[in-house]
């Protein structure tokens, strides 16, 4: 068949490893379970002796979680005994008990949407530790020496620094998953464009005698600055403060417990008395993000391409969604012993790259309006703190973009032409986790991409299901039929606009390929991109 075919190739085409990764946080570690979803033989080093045990990022969103549920399903994050769905987000005007807004995320998300919860409270040191026990095969205390790369290969020297001994390796293919000082990025010379914001934050895990949230959000909205509350899991909480007194140039002032209990009694209204501290850090915003996430035979995800505030929690999703978007790209290429000018390729920068400067742009407005609020900007938020609070539309506006459901890829290479006024779903949009009326045990859209090796094709009631495809290029396809006895009440028909049925092609990353009534234009986009040919020509403009 041609998947065996395929596989064949990888063992033919490649005497020595076919994929490295450097830095095995969660990004590197996403990178690693997707190569091996598909069958690539990979090898990732880290310089640390284990996982991070802080707790650094703390939510995993919507999006993110639908992206990784083939290979780290939902049910593997919510068995820890540190994870909380997302439930309510509370707004409090200075010290008041009462909040000014209340949004209560479990309610409106319960009659929109599938399985998946908006978002996670999951501390990174919990998130690293589930997915480097899925990967189990991570080189630790291994830290990059040097790297050489041509047009066929990638050489890289690396250390271990338990045994100090050197190791050269050679591989295909390079990934960069090494954090904001990237090692690979530096090796490279490439530039890391853009700026630093003169804003110092601080970050406080304290356990306080009382008992707090564990599945809220909380901010405090004060004339003296703002405080935000996150659960940290038992009865920890993250605080998250601007350092107002912070000078330029100096370096960050990392608060003492005693300055984080003067900040709760004069800002917030909890009453909270701190009886221990877990972890602080200050950090001064870095605005930065490399020109091209792809360089021959070396890519970069996560923090290694770009950087940003804090501010959303954005920033490890968006490098976990890298990974979910390269690695697919390169199986198939790999797959099919292509080289670094395949055109799939180029699409994983045409896509991502957009997506993180949105993310760079989006924080860096809030956290400049939370630091430096003007007259105008407080009367601006007053107004529209109110209007939040009484029209629910605007919550699931304000859900929507923060679980990360709105990231599209419609206007790239690879997506549906953008158009504001499309209310269904189209090329480049992820799939709608959308709730299935069924006799079958499949609940959602989602449960029919689990255990996929690849991609699904979705075979709507009402058209022939002959002569279907039967690989995704290099990959396996995954063909489903979904007809009354799956969906009664044609809930993903309605949402795709093929109520008369109809063929979805959805990409190993869970974001919409195709969408046609016929078999003819999910062919055409199979011949198109996941062809065998690194030369191939193909127009990069959206599809009509």
């Amino acid at each position: 068949s041609v998947q065996l075919l395929a596989d064949l190739h990888v063992h033919s085409c490649h005497f020595k490893m076919v994929v490295c990764i450097i830095g095995a946080g969660p990004v590197g570690l996403a990178v690693m379970l997707q190569l091996q979803r598909f069958g690539i033989p990979v090898r990732i080093f880290d310089k640390g002796a284990t996982y991070t045990d802080k707790s650094k990022a703390l939510v995993v969103w919507r999006r993110t979680l639908q992206s990784l549920d083939s290979v780290f399903p939902l049910e593997g994050f919510l068995a820890s005994d540190k994870a909380a769905p997302l439930s309510c987000i509370k707004v409090f005007a200075n010290k008041n008990t009462v909040p000014s807004v209340k949004v209560d995320i479990k309610a409106l998300d319960s009659t929109h949407r599938g399985t998946f919860p908006a978002g996670i409270f999951l501390p990174q040191s919990e998130t690293e530790r589930l997915l480097d026990e899925a990967c189990q095969s991570v080189e630790r205390n291994c830290e990059l020496l040097s790297m050489e790369t041509t047009q066929d290969t990638v050489k890289i020297r690396v250390r271990n620094t338990t045994t100090d001994t050197e190791e050269e390796v050679s591989c295909d293919w390079l990934i960069a998953c090494d954090g904001g000082r990237s090692a690979v990025r530096h090796q490279l010379q490439l530039k890391f464009q853009g700026n630093t914001e003169e804003l110092c934050w601080s970050l406080v895990d304290i356990q306080p005698y009382a008992p707090a949230p564990t599945d809220e959000l909380v901010v405090y909205l004060g004339d003296e600055g703002n405080v935000v509350l996150f659960p940290v899991g038992g009865n920890e909480c993250r605080v998250v403060v601007q350092d107002a007194t912070y000078k330029a140039g100096t370096p960050p002032h990392v608060p003492t417990q005693e300055e984080i209990q003067e900040i709760l009694d004069k800002r917030t209204g909890t009453n909270w008395k701190i009886q221990s501290t877990s972890w602080a850090s200050a950090f001064v915003v870095n605005e930065r993000q490399i020109e091209n996430y792809q360089h021959g035979r070396v890519f970069f995800c996560g923090d290694a391409a770009h950087v940003h505030s804090p501010a959303g929690g954005q920033g490890m999703n968006t490098g976990l969604q890298d990974a979910t978007n390269l690695a697919w790209k390169l199986a198939h290429v790999v797959k099919t012993c292509g080289g670094p000018d395949h055109p799939l390729l180029s699409t994983y920068n045409a896509e991502r790259h957009p997506v993180g400067a949105a993310v760079i742009k989006a924080s860096g407005v809030g956290i400049r309006a939370a630091a430096k609020p003007s007259m105008l900007t407080k009367i601006a938020r007053g107004f529209f703190l109110s209007v939040v609070n009484w029209l629910p539309a605007i919550q699931r506006i304000g859900i929507y973009q923060a679980s990360e459901d709105a990231i599209t890829y419609r206007g790239g290479p690879l997506g549906h032409k953008v158009s504001w006024f499309d209310r269904v779903w189209r090329a480049g949009d992820p799939l709608p986790d959308l709730k299935l009326k069924s006799s079958a045990t499949k609940a959602s859209t989602y449960d029919y991409l689990r255990g996929s090796k690849g991609a699904t094709l979705f075979v709507l009631e009402g058209v022939a299901a002959d002569n279907l495809p039967t690989c995704f290029g290099g990959l396996e396809l995954n063909v489903q039929h979904i007809g009354r006895e799956q969906d009664e009440t044609g809930e993903l028909a309605k949402a795709v606009a093929l109520k008369t049925g109809g063929f979805v092609l959805v990409r190993p990353d869970t974001h919409i390929a195709a969408v046609s009534a016929t078999l003819q234009p999910i062919q055409q986009w199979c011949e198109k991109w996941m062809s065998t040919q690194s030369n191939t020509t193909v127009d990069v403009a959206p599809q009509n």
